[in-house]
């Protein structure tokens, strides 16, 4: 049980590791195209406009 316990917590921590990797690049890209508003309206619209084009 323990070593199942201990397995459990390794995922966790990789999955915690793995989210705040992902968080911080997605907030990089974002810092990157904060100076050109016009550039970023285009970064956040595109999900959406793919999401319509469905």
């Amino acid at each position: 049980m323990t070593c199942a316990n201990r397995m459990g917590q390794a995922a966790k921590h990789v999955s915690d590791l793995a989210l705040g990797v992902c968080g911080g690049m997605l907030i990089f890209l974002a810092a990157m195209t904060l100076p050109s508003p016009s550039q970023a309206a285009v970064w956040f619209d595109a999900p959406a406009a793919a999401a319509a084009a469905r």
